[in-house]
Order: C-alpha cells, then sequence, then structure tokens
C-alpha cells in the first residue's frame, strides 16, 4: 500500500500481484488460501484508491489509465515519429546505457561498472539460489514484481513520447533488494563445503563491506548534490515574502506545489493556458507565476506565457535550472519591481543571486551586490568564474 501511494506510476505494483495470485488461485488445490490473498490484494488495491481520489488525484488518475489503455490497443503508435506522439518527445531510448544508468544504477548503488557488476551479480545469484531450492512461487512473484512495472512504465512512457525518472520504478525496490540478500547470504553457504571453514565466512563479510561501501558512497551523493528540483527552496521564498492578495500561479505544477505550499492549493491543471495566467494576474495586487520543467508540456502556450511576462514587465527570479519565479504586477514597471524585491527575505541561493544581478544591469550598484553575493555562494569554480566573468563585464560598463 505504501509503495503504492508513491507515485502514480507505483500503482503497476499491483500488476505482478494480482497476476502471481490469479495464477495460484488457478492451480492451487485447495483454493481457499489462494483465494484470501487475492481477496487482500483487491482490498488494499481498494484501499489505494479511495486514498487517491480522496487526495483530488481522480482526474490524473483516470487520463493515465486511458492513455495506458490507449497504448496498449494502440502498439503502433510505440514506433511513430517523436511530433505525432501525444506529449511530442521520443520518450525513453531503451539501450544499454538507458538500462545501466536508469535502471540497474539507481536501483543498486550507482553505474559504476564494478559497483554495476557486484549489485546486480548477486541479485541474479539470488534468483538462481531461490530456483536451486525449488522455490519456484517466490521465484516467479519476485521475478514478475521487478519486470512488468519496468516493462509497463517504459512502454507507457515510449506511447507518450516524455522522460523517465528512476523514481517511477521505486515500487519494485523491496524485490530487488530481497534478491540482493538471498544472494549475500547464498554465496557463503555454497562455500561452507570448501576448507578451510573460514573462506565462507570471509566471502560474506567482504561481499557485505562492499555493497555497505557501494550504497553508503551513492546515499552520500544525494546530500551533496542536487539532481532533482529544488521546490522547497521555492516554497520557502513563497512562504516569507506572499503578501494578502497576491496571486500564486503554478503553470502545470499544481500538483507539486500543493504539497509543497499548501496556501497556493488549487485543482490540477487550472493554468495551462495563457488566458486563465492573464485573467489570475489581472485581478491580483501582484503575482507570482511560477514556471517549471513540468511547464514544458503545455507547448505552445508556454512560449506565449514567457513573452507575455516580458512584455509585462516580470522580473524572472531564477531559484533552479528549471524553476523560474515571475514577479509582476498590474500598473507596475520593472524598476519598481525590482526595488520591492530588495526588501524581501531572500534565501541563500547562488542562481536567485545571479538572476537578480542580471535583472538590475540598470543599477551597477544593486547588480554588483548581487553578483558578490552569487561569487560568494557558487557551488565549484566553475560556476564561481561564470559569475565573476559578469561582475567584470558589470565593472568595465561602468
Amino acid at each position: 500500500l505504501i509503495f503504492a501511494l508513491a507515485h502514480l506510476f507505483a500503482l503497476v505494483i499491483f500488476l505482478p500481484f494480482v497476476l502471481w495470485a490469479g495464477l495460484d488461485f488457478i492451480l492451487a488445490r485447495p483454493r481457499l488460501a489462494a483465494a484470501r490473498t487475492l481477496g487482500a490484494l483487491v482490498g488494499t488495491g481498494a484501499v489505494a484508491l479511495v486514498i487517491l481520489l480522496a487526495l483530488g488525484y481522480g482526474g490524473a488518475l483516470f487520463y493515465s489509465t486511458r492513455e495506458f489503455g490507449k497504448a496498449v490497443a494502440e502498439p503502433e503508435k510505440f514506433t511513430a515519429e517523436a511530433q505525432d506522439k501525444p506529449n511530442q518527445g521520443d520518450g525513453p531510448q531503451v539501450n544499454d546505457f538507458f538500462i545501466k544508468d536508469q535502471i540497474l544504477g539507481p536501483l543498486g548503488a550507482g553505474e559504476a561498472e564494478p559497483v554495476l557488476w557486484l549489485v546486480n551479480g548477486l541479485v541474479g545469484l539470488g534468483l538462481l539460489y531461490l530456483l536451486t531450492q525449488k522455490r519456484y512461487s517466490l521465484s516467479l512473484l519476485l521475478s514478475l514484481w521487478i519486470i512488468l512495472p519496468i516493462g509497463a512504465i517504459v512502454a507507457f512512457l515510449v506511447y507518450r513520447g516524455t522522460f523517465f525518472s528512476p523514481r517511477y520504478i521505486i515500487s519494485i525496490l523491496p524485490a530487488y533488494l530481497i534478491l540482493l540478500t538471498v544472494g549475500l547470504l547464498a554465496l557463503p553457504r555454497w562455500l561452507k563445503c570448501a576448507e578451510p571453514g573460514w573462506v565462507s565466512k570471509s566471502a560474506f563479510l567482504l561481499l557485505s563491506g562492499l555493497v555497505l561501501w557501494a550504497m553508503g558512497s551513492a546515499l552520500s551523493q544525494l546530500y551533496v548534490e542536487q539532481k532533482n528540483e529544488n521546490w522547497r527552496l521555492v516554497s520557502q521564498f513563497l512562504a516569507q515574502n506572499v503578501q494578502p492578495g497576491d496571486a500564486v500561479i503554478l503553470v502545470n505544477a499544481e500538483a507539486t506545489m500543493n504539497w509543497y505550499y499548501p496556501p497556493a492549493r488549487t485543482e490540477l491543471d487550472r493554468y495551462d493556458s495563457l488566458t486563465a495566467v492573464q485573467t489570475e494576474v489581472a485581478g491580483a495586487r501582484r503575482s507570482w507565476v511560477i514556471i517549471s520543467i513540468f511547464s514544458n508540456y503545455i507547448g505552445e502556450d508556454l512560449l506565449k506565457m514567457r513573452a507575455w511576462l516580458g512584455e509585462q514587465g516580470a522580473i524572472r527570479l531564477v531559484f533552479d535550472p528549471v524553476i523560474d519565479v515571475y514577479y509582476l504586477g498590474p500598473d507596475t514597471n520593472p524598476p519598481q519591481l525590482l526595488k520591492e524585491i530588495q526588501t524581501m527575505a531572500l534565501p541563500v541561493d547562488h542562481a536567485l543571486y545571479a538572476s537578480l544581478a542580471r535583472e538590475n544591469r540598470r543599477d551597477p550598484d544593486v547588480a554588483r551586490r548581487y553578483y558578490e553575493l552569487a561569487i560568494a555562494h557558487a557551488p565549484d569554480e566553475e560556476t564561481r568564474a561564470e559569475y565573476q566573468a559578469g561582475l567584470e563585464e558589470l565593472n568595465v560598463k561602468r
């Protein structure tokens, strides 16, 4: 149930379980235990469905289910050109790099070759051990648990022509880790027949140590490398600066900000058109229009929105490589908006400082201060050099 609620795609976790339970019900004698298992799965699925509907995901769930049905009914569209697909993209390219970098690497402990061979080799060893022990039912369940969700999700994304993210397959992680654990225990058990006896114990300690080291290294990267959008930073900024009468407009990111910034909670797909954004801006004291990676799905309307925001003199605040917050209001001009921003509580973020430096080019003293802050908080030498070049260019024009 927990994994089924992790992401809408995670609901496909019920596919392998229902298939396995259905086969068990057909083949088992007597069928009472199998019937109870199947009933428990159906009941769990119903609970997950009720929770998702209560949280307002009914529309998205219906849409995803309908589109998934189309993918099954129209297999010829898997090979359609990108411009003919619903999201007008190629979708995931299923090749060696994709399997290594997007599936096996994230499931294990990274895409480094030694780690890939170690972790996934132990997973394969775990499955082989279960088969040698004649645990056919368990082997089938774990195999279906891994293969079916990956296959279904990747096929759907290829059909839609949209990107893949490893988080979409988080629901298969328990099966993967079970096989990894079995593999860790299986090799020393097979080596027990070897002499001397310390060989099997040493093998277990060595393999366990290598796996823990590899996973620990991969885990530490999550705390030093930012690979996903920093929505918490955006929500913190909004919480500190949005005033009564302001409008917070999430362009095709309503579900995300409904979670991170509840005061701006709204129905899904509310701001998917330029007309909807214009209407909301017209009735607000100030507006905060948030455009992110999710906004790309609305296609040409996004280009129109950016052009219109530029015409309105909106100030672009960059919080992330793929998140922009545009600040604007009726009967205002850029200098006035920039002065208002100078009084706001700003989070410590080098990208935000650099964007404000660029927006304040007409006021070199203010721009210089923002560049200095950006340089001081730059995450690496390359980024620091980029900001330093901007500051030097500003000094030349002085």
